[in-house]
């Protein structure tokens, strides 16, 4: 009987084709998504938005697709920075303020406005609140820079609707005009946000929030 002969190269192929199988394991399983309850992920292609995926089970497409933006569909809640004020008899109090939202469309939260709160709210603080201070006037053509950009951006999605969901007002546009009536620039900006601003406030819902929001503090002073 003669010897078998065996190729040095029979071991090295059966490690690659082992490492092959694990990686192909390893890619199908990265494409398997679980979306958890209150959350909404979005997907894009090679970089472009696709589509959006509800919470369950969802397989993506290896290689092209990914997940790009992972969205919170809850009620958050937004902190206003607390201020000094001086009431009408002369005593100082501290005010703060809080504010709810939610997201209703992942995509457009995702891709259509960035932080417009903060830059909002930091331009105000910037005009009336630290007006004297050096910093503040170094950071203020910046800060209004950036505000005009993100005002921008909501002044083109919002176009020629009343609304930004088109005719039904929501809570997104409850908390926008809530954002938006912060600073007085915001209505100069561009005069779609000044219509949508008094638009929003008008609503009834908007009254009862503002004066719910707004009660306690009446009383104190």
């Amino acid at each position: 009987m003669e010897p078998e002969v065996l190729s040095p190269f029979s071991g090295g192929f059966e490690i690659f084709g082992v490492l092959l199988v694990i990686l192909a394991i390893v890619v199908l399983w990265s494409t398997v998504k679980i979306v958890p309850q209150g959350m909404n992920y979005t997907v894009e292609n090679f970089g472009r938005y696709t589509r959006t995926l509800q919470p369950g089970l969802h397989i993506l497409v290896p290689v092209m697709e990914r997940v790009g933006h992972r969205m919170n569909m809850k009620e958050q809640v937004l902190d206003i920075p607390s201020q000094d004020v001086i009431t009408r008899d002369n005593a100082m109090v501290r005010v703060n303020g809080v504010t709810f939202f939610q997201v209703i469309n992942a995509a457009r939260a995702a891709y259509e406005v960035d932080q417009l709160e903060p830059s909002i709210v930091n331009l105000f603080l910037i005009d009336f609140i630290f007006t004297n201070e050096e910093w503040a006037k170094l950071r203020r053509a910046s800060a209004a820079e950036l505000m005009n950009k993100k005002l921008d951006a909501v002044a083109k999605r919002l176009g020629d609707k009343p609304f930004l969901d088109g005719e039904r007002f929501t809570v997104g546009d409850l908390m926008m005009a809530t954002v938006l009536r912060f600073h007085p620039e915001v209505a100069q900006r561009d005069p779609r946000l000044a219509a949508y601003i008094n638009r929003c406030m008008a609503r009834p819902a908007f009254q009862r929030a503002l004066n719910a929001q707004l009660g306690d503090y009446r009383e104190a002073a």
